[in-house]
């Protein structure tokens, strides 16, 4: 069998030139290797959740109050908007309450979404919230994070608040405020999280942001802790409700990952690719990312970097993850994904440019044929490049014309992409995608070749390639496409006029192929 090879003395130099010299095209996201190493849940840290809309109301909640020894109405019921617990005082400024109770609960994040319904109240006053209570029988001490209406004022005014109560069983001796918000503006919905370890720690997330953390309290609230979903009312006028959602209880509000690289880093990111959290490994392999910010279970990946900043464990897809549990770093099962490119005889050629992408993101790239070293059960994507007067036609064993290829290996993979030599028919772009060309000439109009091109989205580099070549991109998107310099060859402009570096490019919604030529000076 005849091999044929390609140069690739200009298309390296051209991208190490693009590399030294990364102010031309702007930030460039380095390649990463993949993450050879899995990161798996050992241990939940989740203890109990109720979304509170199935309209059936559970059996882990004990409901009772003070209404219901003195009389007073109230009334409860759950639907899909949450459960409402109705209360009414029987004279105004006797204040009567009703609850839902949960289970004794060993954890130390408690998490609930209040819904305070009233702006105003024409008598008396009205409060709904959650309060972490101790199980201690002889002692009340507890925390609220509660919304507050009343007319108490000049006038009526609504606001929310964190408080500390202590005294005994019966009544709450000592209240003391622990946080007020500005009245009359706030949301009257709003995530509640209380974390506290019931002695001296404490920390009170309303919104998402943190309204107080202190650990030199005086709690004095032994555990396991008991949930309050509860509405309280010095009002006769009416019956009026607290409305609950997206309870739950965790232990604590960290997510843990052992056996990560001393020194480095642990990131929880989104699918977006936006960092929710980040910790820095300690000297036993241990990190600890708080989450309590977030409303859970929160859909993200977590991925470790050792202290070059190289990728080397990850999840192998978004996980939902709760605080308090705990993810170690585990070896997966590593295997090959080679890369070779053959022309429609089936001769080898070799030097084509290819690279290796996960989740969105390039973690690799080589000329062929090149083997690449992946994770047993991940999912990849292998992209083959044009070069000089090589075209891709297809994949050998599949037949598909989209030179973008997505894979999950079980095992070693082979993959045989199929190029034109010279003059040959560009394949159809893959359904709901297009083509970009990208080629250039120097100022005379002479074509010249290996000129390193990339293609970027919202500031990220998506693709790369070198002239002439050509990216699949979806219809109906915005991209830019960049060239960079190389020796004495600078780039002018665009044979379009465009003179800017980044050539902005809407692609249409049907299928077909934008042709770009970037000229170059001299």
């Amino acid at each position: 069998m005849s091999r044929s090879s390609i140069p690739q003395q200009m298309a390296i130099s051209a991208l190490t030139t693009l590399l030294l010299a990364g102010l031309i095209l702007g930030p460039m996201v380095s390649p990463v290797h993949g993450a050879t190493n899995g990161l798996n849940l050992v241990k939940s840290g989740l203890i109990a959740s109720d979304s509170l809309t199935t309209g059936v109301i559970s059996s882990y909640w004990h409901f009772d109050g003070s209404a219901a020894f003195q009389g007073a109405p109230y009334k409860y019921f759950e639907d899909s908007s949450g459960l409402h617990i109705g209360v009414q005082a029987q004279v105004t400024g006797t204040w009567a309450g009703y609850f839902a109770e949960s289970p004794d609960t060993n954890g130390q994040l408690f998490h609930l979404v209040p819904t305070l319904s009233y702006t105003t109240i024409p008598d008396g006053s009205f409060n709904t919230g959650l309060y972490v209570q101790t199980y201690d029988p002889s002692s009340i001490n507890y925390i609220g994070c509660v919304a507050v209406v009343t007319n108490s004022l000049t006038q009526s005014s609504y606001f929310w608040q964190v408080v500390q109560a202590q005294g005994p069983s019966l009544a709450a001796v000592v209240i003391t405020t622990l946080y007020t918000s500005s009245i009359n503006n706030q949301p009257l919905t709003q995530d509640c999280t209380i974390i506290t370890n019931g002695s001296n720690y404490l920390k009170v997330y309303l919104g998402g942001k943190v309204v107080f953390e202190s650990q030199s309290m005086t709690l004095n609230m032994p555990s396991p802790f008991d949930a309050y979903l509860e509405p309280q009312t010095s009002s006769s006028s009416a019956m009026r409700f607290g409305t609950y959602t997206n309870y739950y209880a965790t232990t604590s509000e960290a997510v843990s990952v052992t056996g990560a690289p001393v020194g480095g880093t642990v990131k929880i990111v989104d699918p977006s690719n936006n960092m929710l959290a980040s910790a820095a490994v300690d000297s036993n392999g241990n990190a600890n990312l708080l989450v309590g910010m977030y409303r859970f279970p929160v859909n993200a990946n977590i991925v470790a970097y050792d202290t070059t900043n190289q990728l080397v464990a990850s999840t192998s897809a978004p996980v939902s993850i709760w605080g308090g549990d705990v993810y170690a770093v585990s070896a997966a099962q590593q295997s090959s994904i080679t890369v070779q490119t053959v022309d429609t005889s089936n001769n080898a050629i070799n030097g084509l440019y290819t690279t290796l992408s996960q989740n969105g993101a390039v973690i690799n790239s080589g000329f062929t044929p090149k083997s690449f070293t992946v994770g047993n059960g991940q999912t990849y994507t292998v992209e083959v490049q044009d070069y000089s007067s090589y075209h891709f036609l297809y994949w050998q064993d599949t037949g598909s014309t989209n030179r973008d290829r997505t894979v999950t290996p079980g095992g070693s993979l082979t993959l045989t992409a199929v190029y034109c030599i010279g003059t040959c028919q560009k394949p159809t772009p893959p359904s709901g995608s297009s083509y970009i060309s990208v080629t250039t000439t120097n100022s005379a109009g002479t074509a010249i070749s290996g000129y390193y091109a990339t293609l970027w989205q919202n500031g990220v580099q998506l693709q790369s390639c070198f002239s002439p070549c050509s990216f699949t991109v979806g219809n109906g998107q915005t991209y830019q496409v960049a060239v960079a310099d190389y020796g004495g060859e600078t780039f002018n402009h665009w044979s379009d006029g465009t003179t800017a570096r980044f050539h902005p490019v809407t692609v249409p919604s049907s299928s077909t192929t934008i042709s770009l030529t970037a000229v170059y000076n001299p």
